[in-house]
Order: C-alpha cells, then sequence, then structure tokens
C-alpha cells in the first residue's frame, strides 16, 4: 500500500508543474475556458476530441465551462445543412454532446463585428445550456441563412437558468430556431427581434417543451411577437409579457397543417398584435389551462384569442380586460372548433361586436359552466354574439354584459340549464338578481380580484345539469353535492 500512496501526491504535483495547463481542465471529459483556452478551441476540442489550441482533448459526452463572459469578434464557421446554407456562426458548429456551464457569464458577438449568430447544432448534435446569458447575436441574409440570430438548432437542446436578450434576425427566431428536439426551463427571453416570425423562438419542426420562463419585450415584423410554432410545443408555468407581432399572435402564433401546441398554468398580459389576435393566434390544434389571459389588444379580432381554421380547447382559465375589434376574449372564425370549460370571461371589450366571445363563419362553440360578465361590445353581443354559426351553452353565465348579453345573427344558440341578466340569450332563465348582484366597482377591481372573482347567485344554486358538470370548478374544488351553474362552485373551502 505504501507504494500507491506515494505515487498518488507525486501524479498530482507533476500535473500542477505543468505550465499553462490549469488542473481542472485535466477533467476527463470537462474542459474549463480559462487562460489561452477559448471557447471556439473548447467546442472544437469536444467535437474533435483531439486537443486544440492550449484546450485538451474532449472525451465523448464533454462539458465546457466558462469562467468569464466571451466575446465574438468575427464568425468561425458556416453552417450547411442538407445542401443548404444557413449562414455564419460565431463559434465552431456543434456535431457531438457538448454541455456549456456558463455560470452566468455571457455568450456573446462585439458590437463592431459584422452580423452572425453565435451557436449552430447539425441534427448529430446535442447541446445543453446551464446558466447562460447569450446576448448580441445577429441572424441575417434572409430564408434560411438568417433564422436563429444567437442559435439554430437541427439536433437536441436542453437550456435550463438562462438569459436570451438583444438577439436579433432579419428572418425568423429572434433568438433560437429549432428544427430538431428543444427544452427550455427557468429562462428569459427578452428584447429579441425577428424581422418575420418567432420574435424569441421559432419552431419549425421537431417537439419544444418551455417551462417556467418569462418572455418580454420581443418583437416579431409577422407571427408570435415572443414564439411561433408550427408542429409540436408544450408551454407550462410561463409568463408572456408586453410582447408584440407586426400581423398576429402578440405573444403567441401557432399554425401548421399537423401543429398541436398544449398551454397549461400560465399568463398572457399585455401582448399586442397590428393585425389580429392580441394575445394568442391558433390555427392548429391547442389546449389551454388553469391560464390568465389578461390585458392583451389588437384592432382586429381577437383581442385575446383568435381561432381560426383551428381547433381550441380552454379550461379553467380567466380572460380578462382584452381589447379588440370583434371578440374581445375569444374570435373563434372560419370552420374552427371552440370549447370553454369552467372559464370566466369578465370585463373584455370590443369596438364592434362579441366582447366575451363572437363565433362566426361556420364555426361551433360549446360552452360549459362558464361565466361571461361585465363584458363589453359597440354594437351587439356583449357577451357572446353568434353570426351564422351554432353556439352551444349548458350550466353557463351570462350577465351584466354592455351591448346585450347575447346576439344572434343568422346563427344559433342550443342549451340548457343557463342563466342570463336580459332575455337576448335564447332559452336561458332570466334572473334580474344576477346584475343586481355585481359589484359597483367591477371595472377597478385590481388583478388579483378579477383573477379571483366569483359570481354566486341563488338561482344558480344547484341548478346546473349534472350530466354535463364537470367534477370539478375553475379553482379544482370538487363539485361534489349538486352542480351549480357557473365557473365557481358555492362550497366552503375554507376548512
Amino acid at each position: 500500500m505504501w507504494p500507491k500512496r506515494i505515487v498518488i501526491p507525486a501524479v498530482l504535483a507533476l500535473c500542477l508543474a505543468l505550465p499553462g495547463i490549469p488542473l481542472a481542465a485535466q477533467v476527463d471529459g470537462v474542459i474549463t475556458v480559462e487562460g489561452d483556452c477559448t471557447l471556439a478551441d473548447a467546442i472544437t476540442a469536444a467535437n474533435t476530441d483531439s486537443a486544440t489550441g492550449a484546450c485538451p482533448a474532449g472525451d465523448g459526452d464533454d462539458t465546457i465551462v466558462l469562467t468569464a463572459d466571451v466575446v465574438v469578434s468575427a464568425p468561425e464557421d458556416g453552417i450547411t445543412v442538407r445542401g443548404n446554407n444557413y449562414g455564419d456562426v460565431g463559434l465552431p458548429v456543434i456535431t457531438t454532446a457538448i454541455t456549456i456551464e456558463g455560470n452566468g457569464y455571457a455568450i456573446t458577438r462585439a458590437p463592431e463585428a459584422d452580423p452572425f449568430r453565435l451557436l449552430a447544432i447539425t441534427g448529430d448534435g446535442t447541446l445543453t445550456l446551464d446558466s447562460v446569458t447569450g446576448s448580441g447575436g445577429i441572424g441575417s441574409g434572409g430564408t434560411p441563412r438568417g433564422m436563429g440570430g444567437f442559435l439554430l438548432s437541427f439536433g437536441t437542446v436542453s437550456i435550463a437558468d438562462s438569459t436570451f436578450s438583444g438577439n436579433e434576425t432579419d428572418d425568423s427566431g429572434g433568438a433560437i430556431a429549432n428544427v430538431g428536439t428543444l427544452t427550455i426551463s427557468g429562462s428569459t427571453f427578452t428584447d429579441n427581434v425577428a424581422a418575420k416570425d418567432g420574435g424569441a423562438v421559432y419552431i419549425i419542426s421537431g417537439e419544444v417543451e418551455i417551462a417556467d420562463t418569462i418572455f418580454s419585450a420581443n418583437s416579431a415584423g409577422e407571427e408570435g411577437g415572443a414564439v411561433a410554432n408550427i408542429k409540436t410545443l408544450t408551454i407550462s408555468g410561463c409568463t408572456f409579457a408586453d410582447n408584440v407581432a407586426g400581423m398576429e399572435g402578440g405573444a403567441l402564433f401557432s399554425s401548421g397543417g399537423n401543429g398541436v401546441a398544449i398551454i397549461s398554468d400560465s399568463t398572457f398580459r399585455d401582448n399586442h398584435a397590428d393585425f389580429k389576435g392580441g394575445g394568442i393566434s391558433n390555427h392548429n390544434q391547442m389546449t389551454i389551462s388553469a391560464s390568465a389571459i389578461i390585458d392583451n389588444t389588437t384592432p382586429g379580432g381577437g383581442g385575446g384569442v383568435l381561432n381560426e381554421q383551428g381547433v381550441l380547447a380552454i379550461t379553467d382559465s380567466t380572460l380578462v380586460n382584452n381589447i379588440g375589434e370583434r371578440g374581445a376574449g375569444i374570435d373563434n372564425v372560419y370552420y374552427s372548433e371552440l370549447s370553454l370549460v369552467n372559464t370566466t370571461l369578465i370585463l373584455n371589450e370590443a369596438e364592434l361586436e362579441g366582447g366575451g366571445l363572437i363565433n362566426r363563419e361556420n364555426s361551433t362553440a360549446t360552452i360549459t359552466n362558464c361565466a361571461f360578465v361585465g363584458n363589453v361590445a359597440g354594437e351587439s353581443g356583449g357577451g357572446i354574439q353568434a353570426g351564422r354559426t351554432s353556439v352551444h351553452l349548458v350550466n353557463t353565465i351570462v350577465a351584466g354584459n354592455a351591448g346585450g348579453d347575447c346576439a344572434n345573427i343568422d346563427g344559433e344558440f342550443t342549451g340548457n340549464n343557463n342563466l342570463a341578466g336580459d332575455d337576448s340569450c335564447v332559452g336561458a332563465a332570466v334572473d334580474p338578481e344576477i346584475v343586481a348582484g355585481l359589484p359597483d366597482d367591477l371595472t377597478e377591481m385590481g388583478e388579483d380580484e378579477l383573477l379571483s372573482f366569483t359570481l354566486v347567485v341563488n338561482s344558480a344554486l344547484d341548478a346546473g345539469d349534472p350530466d354535463a358538470c364537470p367534477e370539478t370548478d375553475q379553482r379544482g374544488v370538487p363539485r361534489e353535492d349538486g352542480c351549480d351553474i357557473g365557473a365557481w362552485e358555492s362550497v366552503d373551502t375554507t376548512e
């Protein structure tokens, strides 16, 4: 045993004595960017498993550790996939499995440098970014060269606890353009710009999951101020605020023949689209659950949500203070299908028709245990308007809406066990006490009060159709003893 105890310290001493080679850099599969070992050389060493510059050889799946900000002054390489030139890249194209541990440090393009994105990944590459700040990337050259201001991926990418700001492209994907598999968690995207679609993220293909991430003040010249999706997207626990689109989908645009978007526990606030779909624009299949859609605006249809030639289901959610020309809360249009369950629409304001919802142009809407309260329409249908379509209401309250609770323009209202504040909703029981019971200061309530607004009236208690009633209400409270009309069950939740 004695020789082993002598040899190990001797080896350590020899490693420490080697000039210019940090001890950390000698660990297999770990390359520390320090001294003369640059990030560009570290990526090449990891790609090739060969020593490059002052960086040691990679070893299979490699981890690159940043110890300072990295400023890139000139493009290192270009990326060509299936014969298409995708433009210049500031750092070597990633072709193997690499993790970059950023420790909060930045990877950025030098302000005076010519335009180029910072990172790209081929179909064989896998990249994990952890605690990295990515900024200043510029994708240029139009389609497809300009896609992805900071990152263009054809491979597999995982991003955690990172920030992307001030990236831009003259094409789509101000920060990221994805053609592979992308997972984002605990990150922030702010002030990224795309001339076309996806101010922050553009999903061309593959599967994307985004969780617990903030998108703020991103912009797109066309669709999707923050995110544009034409494939498969899952969003959970995210916040979209102050994003802008020049056409539609102020925060989110989802389109494509077989695309799917699943959204849960998220907030869309103060987003704007110059044409339509102030908060969200859907032309795909989409589900929204346990989410808040607040204060979004557009001069066109769908201040909160536009569903155009799409299939949309919204459950356990609230739409508040959205503004649009038609369908300020929701515009369901052109052969679309809409399902609303346990959802509250309150104080949405349309310049023309459908303060809460407009259902038009051969679309269908099925509404179960919802509440439309205090919405406004300048012409008709303050709560709901049907235009040449069918609206089916069950266990729903429509009351206190300016411009009439309902309007039927060559359409059809069907259903049962509904309550209204006036006689405009065909088949609904009229209860004037609903309007009388509304708070006088409804328009002055704060956001938290509106998101938890409860409309409980005696005529709604246990008056719902139990066969159509969801098992829980908007809050997740069980509907055990009878079924109330509306989104909230009148039970004692304090015990």
